[in-house]
């Protein structure tokens, strides 16, 4: 539930930041409306928040790390691997790239924010989800 959760606000949070006015487009550009592109988001986001983020949270729970400081530090960390990994998927599967490009930084960041936001949400929904037994 939280993996869902959570799925469906970074998602549209990413689809408020990146959109892009009607007042403010172009004429001669071509934009993808709102919900086009939260589905794009959705569609890309979903498949790794909903596999890898799921079994990263439960990697991270059975550390039982006594200090949330640990805690955020191994989300951040583990979410800035996953985004290098998932950069590197990305980059193997194109003929002619670079593989240390600027945008290794962006997926690194990207997932290490991305890991936070989980780790964030799931935070906030536990005691939710003590009260209705949902644990």
């Amino acid at each position: 539930i939280v993996a869902t959760f959570a799925t469906l606000i970074w998602c549209l949070l990413l689809t408020v930041v990146g959109y892009i006015l009607q007042g403010e487009q172009e004429a001669s550009t071509s934009y993808m409306t709102f919900m086009g592109n939260f589905v794009l988001y959705l569609i890309f986001i979903a498949p790794m928040f909903l596999t890898v983020g799921i079994l990263f949270s439960i990697v991270v729970d059975e550390m039982k790390n006594k200090s949330i400081f640990k805690t955020i530090f191994t989300y951040v960390i583990g979410g800035g691997i996953i985004g290098f990994l998932y950069y590197l998927l990305i980059v193997v599967m194109q003929a002619n790239s670079n593989i240390l490009s600027s945008g290794v930084i962006l997926f690194i960041s990207y997932g290490a924010s991305s890991a936070l936001f989980f780790y964030g949400i799931q935070t906030i929904l536990k005691p939710l989800f003590s009260k209705l037994n949902l644990n």
